[in-house]
């Protein structure tokens, strides 16, 4: 599958992009989970077993590199061979240190690990991760959460039990005050619903740990930031207090900033890379969604999520015009 996967990224890439060396593949990892059944509720999650078939064929395969050191080649003008790939692992997961990295680790596969440090070091659970634990296991946490979607959003989620693509997208449209009024509701639930002692992000001591194994870590913008009304100033403050706890893990790490495409689609989208450009950014990774992101801005990069189980046929029939939104071009 993920040969297949690749195969397509790159020749789709080369008939859009002419072969240039500048041409890279981004791929996104979320979270990995021990099995199959939470992948039918996120087809962005993955079990375990599939990451390890993916990963010994990426290894094998293509030119895995540091994101930084991609960025200086592409600086610099270097060539990048043989189907050259940034592997990155989203959502600052325990498993992500418990799971992935001794994998990478093990085998000298390089990667960044994008976290919302803000949460880490606060310890406060996003508002995703509880969903993620909500949806599948609870029924009153389903039926509350349909309920007030479907009378804010005017629409009827299609799923059942919806999974969180659906939600994301009817929560990215909805007016700044149901926004707020959506966050509220899922810590509500969560307090009634979610195990105490379940951790939802990475520490600061365990990303301690994460850099000791010789992974990048990446500056995700907090995801809280995406339901309510966040101006570009306090997107700055944000990006400011995890340029703070990046440099305080290891001040020698690279700049690098992960954020969800629907900051695009509000009233700071212009101004984002500007801050970025001011903070000393190296680069911005995003997917595709997103109408204000430019395809040539030279500081942001697409990333492309692999297939699980579920999404193998809908990743086979990639157009072109999804796949050249997740290359870059200097």
């Amino acid at each position: 599958m993920i040969r297949d996967f690749l195969k397509l990224a790159f020749s789709k890439g080369a008939q859009l992009l002419g072969n240039p060396p500048q041409t890279f593949v981004c791929l996104a990892y979320h979270r990995v989970t021990s099995t199959h059944t939470d992948c039918h509720f996120n087809p962005h999650f993955i079990p375990l077993s599939t990451l390890r078939d993916h990963l010994q064929y990426i290894n094998r395969a293509c030119n895995v590199l540091p994101l930084d050191e991609i960025m200086h080649r592409l600086t610099i003008g270097a060539r990048l061979y043989r189907w050259p790939t940034a592997l990155c692992f989203h959502g600052g997961y325990p498993e992500h240190l418990s799971s992935v990295a001794p994998i990478c680790s093990h085998d000298r596969i390089p990667a960044i690990f994008f976290v919302p440090l803000p949460n880490a070091e606060t310890g406060i659970r996003p508002w995703y991760d509880t969903l993620n634990h909500l949806l599948p296991h609870s029924s009153h946490a389903q039926k509350e959460i349909v309920n007030f979607l479907s009378k804010h959003s005017g629409s009827t989620l299609a799923n059942s039990p919806p999974d969180l693509q659906e939600i994301q997208r009817l929560v990215a449209h909805l007016r700044s005050d149901a926004k707020s009024a959506f966050a509220a509701l899922t810590a509500e639930l969560a307090k009634d619903e979610l195990d105490k002692s379940s951790q939802a992000v990475l520490s600061i001591d365990q990303l301690l740990a994460l850099r000791a194994t010789g992974m990048l870590i990446g500056a995700q913008i907090p995801p809280e930031a995406y339901l309510a009304t966040t101006t570009a100033l306090e997107i700055r403050r944000l990006l400011e207090q995890s340029a703070s706890i990046l440099n305080r893990i290891d001040p020698n790490l690279p700049f690098i900033v992960a954020y969800a495409p629907t900051l695009t689609i509000q009233h700071i989208g212009d101004s984002l890379h500007s801050i970025f450009r001011e903070l000393g950014v190296l680069c911005a990774l995003t997917n595709l969604r997103g109408p204000n992101v430019a395809s040539t801005d030279p500081y942001l990069l697409r990333t492309i999520t692999p297939p699980n189980e579920r999404s193998a046929s809908l990743a086979q029939r990639l157009s072109s015009a999804f796949i050249s939104a997740h290359w870059i071009r200097h």
